[in-house]
C-alpha cells in the first residue's frame, strides 16, 4: 500500500504515481477573512474522489456533502456493474435532500468501476476533465449547472466514462481559473504537457506553486479558494486511507492559519499514518498526526 503523504504547511498532497493536490484558503481583500470553503475528499476503501465549492456563508457545507458522500458510498461499496452507477447517483440525492437552502456548495465526485470506467456525479461549476496524455487532448470535460446542494434534491449532472491506460482525471474548483499562466495559455494544455515529463503526483504542487497568486510575492489581488487533484484512477487500488481536507469554518481556518504563522507545521511531506478504517479530516488532525509522525 502506496503512503499519503502531506505538506502541513502548504497544505499539498501526493501519493506516488496515483494522485497529487492542493488545497489553498483564498485572499478574499482588505479586512475581509472567511473560512475554506473549498474541500477534497480521497476514500482509497471505495475509490471516492470528490472536490466541493461552498459559500463564504457556509463554508462548511462542502465538507458536509463530501463526509456524507463517503459514508454513504461505504454502505454500499460492495456494489457492483449497473447497479454501481445506480447507488452512486441515488446516495448523492439522499445526501442532498438533507440540505436547507442557505448550505450551498457545488461538487464533483470520482468512483472507479469495472472494465476501465469511471463514474462522476457533479453540481454547480466545479471542473472535471479527462486527460488524454498520450494524445495531448482533452476527452471530456464536464458542464456547469446549477445543482448546487441547497438548491436542489437530484444530481443535474452524472455519467460514465471509459479510460485506457494513462488517463489522468481533474477534479478542481473554479479557483482553478486563479492560476496566472504565460502568454495566456490554457490550463490544460500546461498540465498535459506537464504530464508527459512529471509523474501524476509531482505536477499538481509543481504548477501551482509557480502559476497562483498565493506563491507570487508581487501579486496583491484577491484570490479565491482552490482545491485541485490530478489521478490516475489506474493505479487507485493501492491506496486505502481515508481524507477530507478543508471545508472549514471561519474559526477553524483561523486557528490553522495562526499555527502556520508560528511555524507550528513542517514545510515537508510527511507520512500521515495508515488509518483504513479511520477519517482524517484536515486540518483540524494536524496535531494528532504530526504527533503520531
Amino acid at each position: 500500500m502506496k503512503p499519503f503523504l502531506l505538506n502541513p504547511l502548504r497544505m499539498s498532497f501526493q501519493i506516488a504515481d496515483v494522485l497529487g493536490g492542493v488545497l489553498l484558503c483564498g485572499r478574499k481583500g482588505e479586512g475581509r477573512f472567511f473560512g475554506n470553503g473549498d474541500c477534497i475528499l480521497l476514500d482509497g476503501a471505495t475509490g471516492l474522489i470528490g472536490v466541493a465549492d461552498g459559500t463564504e456563508r457556509s463554508p462548511d457545507a462542502s465538507r458536509r456533502f463530501l463526509n456524507l458522500m463517503a459514508d454513504q458510498m461505504r454502505n454500499g461499496h460492495r456494489v457492483g456493474g449497473e447497479m454501481r452507477l445506480r447507488h452512486f447517483v441515488e446516495a448523492a440525492g439522499e445526501v442532498l435532500e438533507g440540505f436547507h437552502y442557505e448550505d450551498r456548495s457545488t461538487f464533483v465526485c470520482l468512483l472507479p468501476a469495472a472494465d476501465g470506467q469511471v463514474f462522476y456525479i457533479g453540481g454547480g461549476d466545479s471542473i472535471l476533465m479527462q486527460l488524454d496524455v498520450d494524445a495531448s487532448e482533452v476527452v471530456f470535460r464536464n458542464r456547469s449547472n446549477m445543482g448546487f446542494t441547497g438548491r436542489c434534491r437530484q444530481v443535474s449532472d452524472f455519467g460514465r466514462l471509459q479510460t485506457k491506460k494513462g488517463d489522468v482525471f481533474l477534479l478542481a474548483s473554479d479557483g482553478l481559473w486563479d492560476l496566472v499562466l504565460a502568454d495566456g495559455e490554457d490550463v490544460t494544455q500546461v498540465l498535459l504537457r506537464g504530464l508527459k515529463r512529471d509523474p501524476v503526483h509531482r505536477l499538481t504542487d509543481s504548477v501551482v506553486s509557480k502559476c497562483h497568486p498565493a506563491f507570487r510575492p508581487d501579486a496583491n489581488n484577491p484570490y479565491d479558494d482552490f482545491g485541485m487533484v490530478l489521478v490516475d484512477p489506474a493505479n487507485l487500488s493501492s491506496f486505502r486511507s481515508r481524507v477530507l481536507l478543508g471545508g472549514t469554518s471561519t474559526d477553524a481556518e483561523a486557528e490553522y492559519q495562526r499555527l502556520r504563522r508560528e511555524d507550528a507545521f513542517p514545510g515537508r511531506y510527511m507520512r500521515l499514518p495508515d488509518q483504513e478504517a479511520t477519517l482524517w479530516t484536515l486540518p483540524d488532525s494536524l496535531p494528532r498526526a504530526l504527533l503520531e509522525d
